[in-house]
């Protein structure tokens, strides 16, 4: 009967579901080995995404190191026009806009030397105007790209659950998702090319508010005599709960292996952040001079940061930078 019928077919579909995210691509490329994509390219080799992995970064010694790690199935590669020549899949997470232009549109860039057939897919977090200009170059030579900049951060990426934001085609957001559910646990179809990007700018928008605010809230806290960690779990079961409070605690030792416990080291990076901030803010611009009051005034607070010696820590060093002397107590 079809009642009988219908669980084998269910199963059937499990299963097919499973091989295909096992085996995704004969080979795949990764650009980029900071502090996320390391963690990244990590999930692909436990996770046997493909036989081969090709690692590329600035600092030949990182992807030397990871390739030592998985040496039957990571290699580092010798440039970038070789290593897109072999990969089916190429994967960047690179800084900024600037780097995500050379590595795609330059003479030796990835669109000039990708085969035919090849998908590419940018994890950077870039301006929409850069995914769009990326896409349209890989359209004109037939390949498929989207943008999907990645949410979790540093401990998302070392546990394989962050989110993908993809903006493309819908056809590419099916080549797309196995590959990426290999280094997270969502992925979210966001629309066009620069939609990914924009989703991105406006959730690290709200991020840095929320970090800020959560910093506030525990050092007026700590000054009027409420511990942080009191504080955090009443903020943690009530209306103030949020990723920089349950999850991202940036009050030293109110939880253990996050940045704020180990010196803010690792991590987003404050500069980072300072340019995600500041491309928001010209977003906003340029849709219409919106106002982002507190946009702005966090865009102030990381830029101070980002000049000063914490310039190079964790983001959530932001609690440092306004409440010094609780940071010493607790050290």
């Amino acid at each position: 009967t079809i009642s009988n019928v219908l669980p084998t077919v269910k199963s059937l579909i499990v299963f097919a579901q499973a091989v295909l995210v096992m085996t995704v691509a004969g080979c795949i490329g990764f650009v980029g080995l900071g502090q996320m994509g390391c963690r990244m390219v990590r999930n692909l080799l436990l996770k046997a995404a493909a036989p081969r992995i090709l690692l590329l970064d600035l600092k030949q010694q990182v992807a030397e190191e990871i390739a030592a790690e998985f040496p039957e199935t990571a290699a580092r590669a010798g440039s970038l026009p070789e290593m897109t020549r072999e990969a089916d899949v190429v994967i960047s997470m690179l800084p900024a806009c600037a780097e995500v232009q050379a590595a795609y549109l330059s003479e030796e860039g990835i669109l000039k030397h990708a085969k035919e057939g090849s998908l590419l897919v940018d994890c950077s977090t870039v301006a929409p105007s850069t995914a769009e200009l990326v896409q349209q170059g890989a359209a004109q030579r037939g390949l498929d790209f989207a943008s999907a900049p990645v949410s979790g951060g540093v401990l998302g990426a070392e546990q394989a659950s962050l989110t993908f934001m993809l903006g493309g085609e819908e056809r590419v957001l099916e080549r797309a998702e196995p590959v990426l559910r290999h280094m997270g646990k969502k992925v979210v179809h966001c629309g066009g090319a620069g939609s990914g990007a924009a989703s991105k700018l406006c959730n690290n928008l709200a991020l840095a508010i929320q970090m800020i605010g959560t910093s506030e809230a525990l050092g007026l806290g700590s000054q009027l005599g409420v511990k942080p960690e009191v504080l955090a779990s009443i903020m943690n079961a009530s209306t103030a709960r949020c990723w920089s409070s349950d999850t991202y605690n940036p009050c030293p030792h109110v939880m253990e292996n996050v940045p704020s416990s180990r010196g803010y080291a690792g991590g987003f990076g404050v500069r980072l952040m300072h340019k995600d901030l500041t491309l928001a803010l010209e977003e906003g611009h340029r849709v219409g001079s919106m106002r982002l009051p507190l946009g702005q005034r966090a865009a102030e607070v990381y830029a101070e940061l980002a000049k000063s010696d914490e310039g190079g820590k964790d983001f959530s060093v932001v609690f440092k930078h306004l409440f010094p002397e609780i940071v010493k107590a607790r050290s």
